[in-house]
C-alpha cells in the first residue's frame, strides 16, 4: 500500500527511470498524490524488482498509462576528472555509508561515505537542476566531503566568500563538471488519467 504518492515517483519506480527521463511530463500531473492498494499473491515479502511488475499492471489498467521511448539530446553536464590531480581516497570498512549534512547559513557541508561517482552524479544534479553524467572512469567506492554554497543563495545574494559546487568539486576533489549535450532515452507519455474504480 502506498499513501499519498506522487503519480510520477510511481513511474520512476515502475520503469526504473530517473526524473530526467520523465522531463517532457513532470509539471503537468507530477504533484498528484494517490493513495494506492494491492494485494500480492503469496507471502512471500515483495522485493522492488518483484514489486515492479505490478506497479506497471497498476498504471497500464487502472491509470490508461499509454507511453512510448525515444532518444533525444538534451543539455547536461558530465563528471570528469580535471587538470588537478584526482584526490578521492576509496572507502574502507571503517567508513560510514550513505550522506550526511551540515547546513549553515550560506553552505552545506556533506560527508559522503562509499558513494560511488554515478551516485554523485546523481546528488549533483539536484543541485545544479540538470542532468549530470559521470564519465570520470571510475568505479570504485569513495568517502569524501564536499563543502559549498548552494546556487539558489549565490543567485539571490552573492558574497565573495561563496564556493560554487563547480569550484568546490574541482578544488577539493579534483573532479570538474563540463556543460554538454548528451542522448538520453527519455520516457514519454503518451496518456494517463485518473484511475479507475476497482
Amino acid at each position: 500500500m502506498a499513501t499519498q504518492t506522487i503519480i510520477a515517483r510511481l513511474i520512476m519506480g515502475a520503469y526504473s527511470l530517473k526524473e530526467y527521463q520523465l522531463q517532457s511530463w513532470l509539471g503537468k500531473n507530477y504533484n498528484l498524490p494517490y493513495d494506492i492498494a494491492a494485494i500480492a499473491d503469496g507471502n512471500e515479502p515483495l522485493t522492488r524488482e518483484a514489486l515492479r511488475p505490478m506497479l506497471r499492471n497498476i498504471l497500464i489498467d487502472r491509470f490508461g498509462l499509454r507511453f512510448h521511448r525515444e532518444t533525444r539530446e538534451v543539455a547536461a553536464y558530465v563528471l570528469v576528472v580535471g587538470k588537478k590531480p584526482f584526490e578521492l581516497k576509496e572507502s574502507t570498512a571503517e567508513d560510514a555509508y550513505g550522506a550526511s549534512g551540515r547546513t549553515g547559513d550560506r553552505s552545506i557541508n556533506i560527508t559522503f561515505g562509499h558513494t560511488t561517482m554515478e551516485n554523485l552524479a546523481t546528488k549533483l544534479a539536484r543541485e545544479v537542476n540538470v542532468l549530470v553524467v559521470d564519465r570520470t572512469g571510475f568505479d570504485g567506492s569513495y568517502s569524501f566531503k564536499l563543502n559549498y554554497t548552494p546556487q539558489s543563495i549565490i543567485d539571490k545574494e552573492p558574497d565573495v566568500s561563496d564556493v560554487t559546487v563547480f569550484s568546490a568539486l574541482q578544488d577539493r576533489l579534483g573532479l570538474k563538471l563540463e556543460p554538454q549535450k548528451v542522448p538520453v532515452e527519455m520516457f514519454i507519455i503518451d496518456n494517463i488519467g485518473a484511475p479507475s474504480a476497482n
